[in-house]
């Protein structure tokens, strides 16, 4: 959840910076929205995920704390979900820059994600027609369980 939820606002809060994203692997300027790319204010909302989701856990142990008691470092729990939240969108933007499908439409001539667009077929700039955004995104979300369940078991 923490990893997903991570992409998301990295994606959505980065959508407001002024400044062009960087391509995370040549860190050339890239199109706001295209796979592949971070910012400042991007990474910004990768914190401020980590920091909902930890601070909904430490209300919810509040209420059933005779639940909870003895079980939860907050601490740690922190660095267990920013860890995971920095791990999955890094992860997400490095396989949707490097193995993701890119297309170009014929018509309007964007760079997009898709095959068809437009009603028409695109071409294929680079990546594996079979990697799409749902793979990529199973694949930040599986790096964010790894994530936590090595530092936790390494805490």
């Amino acid at each position: 959840i923490t990893a997903a939820f991570a992409d998301t606002m990295a994606t959505e809060v980065g959508m407001l910076s002024e400044s062009q994203p960087k391509s995370i692997i040549s860190f050339k300027n890239i199109e706001k929205g295209q796979s592949g790319g971070v910012s400042t204010l991007g990474y910004l909302g990768v914190f401020i995920s980590a920091l909902i989701l930890w601070f909904g856990v430490v209300t919810f142990s509040f209420f059933f704390s005779n639940l909870f008691r003895g079980y939860i470092n907050y601490t740690e729990l922190f660095v267990i979900v920013l860890s995971s939240a920095m791990v999955g969108s890094t992860l997400d933007s490095i396989v949707g820059t490097l193995l993701q499908a890119q297309y170009k439409c014929r018509v309007c001539k964007k760079v997009i994600e898709t095959k068809i667009h437009c009603g028409t077929s695109a071409i294929r700039l680079r990546g594996y027609s079979f990697i799409n955004n749902d793979i990529v995104n199973v694949l930040a979300t599986l790096s964010g369980v790894a994530t936590s369940y090595v530092i936790f078991k390494m805490w």
